[in-house]
């Protein structure tokens, strides 16, 4: 009982590596064998296959074996692989009556661990395992269902974390690795479990979805409508989201993360970090989003709340993007300066007429092709006092406003329309036209009097 483990703390703290320990009575085995290795320093009890006696009533032999512990810490029942599970017979050894029970269940992962699912429970195990199966930690990291019930203290992204080491949470048997993690009392809708390498690299990711009846909804709806954009992955908008879907599809198809970048209407609604940029970053995985099932992926992301003008998307690596496309929400500014466009003269025609509208600068092209927009786009603004310009550009004389398509442009009816907003200093004159990897493809100079 833990009173007699309390009474006997001193002679079961001097219990060594390799002893041999009688654990009993086998009425309340698991009990006892618990209240010893809570007191146990720099040790747990393994079974050693031999029956013994406790005051005459049947018991069964351990071992001290070590443990996965700092220097001289006390090691709780929690811990412990008796505490994952209930053996029902000491006729074999704990793992194995542990493996053996896992045995009858569908795992949720398969991966570098087999992931088990037991009501509030995540069980990982390994056979055989190594020490270097087991190095770094492990992380779970749980998505609600409701981000309501998130606490104060979760990640922004909207799920929980739950980093642990091993050993922290598991144990070790002969060639088995055991461990489980608690997850939270709220509904889940996924989980995603990883390992990573002390240098915080990653060793290896999977994840499962516990619930998946959005996405499912969300893939029936699209099914009643043409994509709002065409990619590797088609896009559809849904009230205030969006829905990536692939039919079919390979789960290599989405091991790439996904980048999604909102620009608004008003760049006043960036936070101040992001407003340097243009855009807000809200890229993901899809086993941060995503499911995969009947053989399609889908991945569901939220937009801002505040009114989005566009948003670029695609998929990238290390080496940078794979694809990339956009999809713009509000058009009105694009077709307003086209429709002012058509009243008056362009103030330089070449690949792109260009017109001046007040602040900004309106790229022109009717028709147009999608190649005719590949190309990046550069605007050069050279003020009439250089003390105007930012400091980082002071030293190149004029201001950059470069800028690619999807960042800018819009194609509709044919047309390619593009535009870039000009400073609020006095301007002497710009510089525009695109460039690609052999240099300028063609250049238009404008003076700011030439403004309609």
């Amino acid at each position: 009982s833990q009173t007699a483990a309390n009474s006997d703390l001193k002679a079961i703290r001097k219990i060594t590596q390799g002893a041999s320990v009688c654990v009993g009575p086998m009425r309340n085995i698991w009990g006892v064998f618990h209240a010893l290795n809570y007191y146990l320093a720099g040790g747990i009890l393994t079974y050693a296959s031999g029956p013994c006696s406790v005051g005459g009533d049947a018991a069964e032999r351990f071992i001290v074996a070590p443990a996965y512990a700092e220097s001289d810490a006390l090691l709780t029942p929690s811990n412990k692989l008796a505490f994952l599970y209930d053996a029902r017979s000491l006729s074999e050894s704990p793992h194995e009556t542990a493996l053996k029970a896992l045995s009858s269940r569908e795992p949720v992962i398969r991966s570098d661990f087999t992931v088990y699912l037991d009501e509030d429970t995540l069980i990982y195990a390994k056979e055989p395992c190594s020490d270097l199966d087991i190095r770094g930690y492990f992380t779970t990291s749980v998505h609600p269902v409701n981000t309501a019930d998130l606490p104060l203290s979760a990640s922004p992204g909207n799920f929980e974390d739950f980093s642990f080491r091993f050993r922290d949470r598991g144990a070790r048997f002969d060639d088995a690795c055991l461990g489980r993690s608690i997850l939270p009392n709220y509904p889940v809708e996924r989980i995603r479990f990883s390992q990573f390498n002390d240098d915080d690299s990653m060793i290896w990711r999977a994840f499962f979805v516990l619930d998946d009846a959005a996405h499912r909804a969300a893939s029936a709806k699209a099914a009643l409508k043409e994509p709002d954009a065409r990619g590797r992955f088609d896009l559809y908008l849904q009230d205030n989201r969006l829905l990536f879907l692939k039919d079919p599809c390979e789960p290599s198809d989405a091991d790439a993360r996904f980048f999604l970048h909102a620009q608004p209407v008003d760049p006043a609604n960036l936070s101040p970090e992001r407003r340097r940029y243009g855009f807000d970053n809200l890229n993901f995985g899809l086993d941060e989003r995503g499911v995969i099932f009947d053989g399609k992926c889908a991945a569901i992301a939220d937009l801002p709340a505040y009114p989005v003008e566009r948003i670029r998307f695609g998929q990238f690596d290390g080496g940078g993007a794979l694809w990339n496309e956009f999809f713009v929400l509000d058009d009105a500014a694009y077709r307003s300066a086209v429709a002012e466009a058509a009243l008056i003269e362009p103030v330089a025609r070449n690949h792109f007429d260009l017109y001046l509208q007040d602040d900004r600068i309106l790229f022109l092209r009717a028709p147009c092709a999608p190649s005719d927009a590949e190309a990046r786009f550069f605007v050069h603004v050279h003020p009439v006092d250089g003390g105007d310009l930012p400091r980082e550009r002071s030293e190149h004389g004029f201001d950059n406003f470069d800028f690619r398509f999807d960042e800018r442009g819009l194609r509709f009816d044919g047309k390619c329309a593009a535009i870039a907003d000009l400073p609020a200093y006095p301007i002497e004159r710009i510089r525009a036209g695109q460039i690609g990897d052999g240099g300028e493809i063609w250049e238009a100079s404008l003076a700011p009097g030439e403004r309609r």
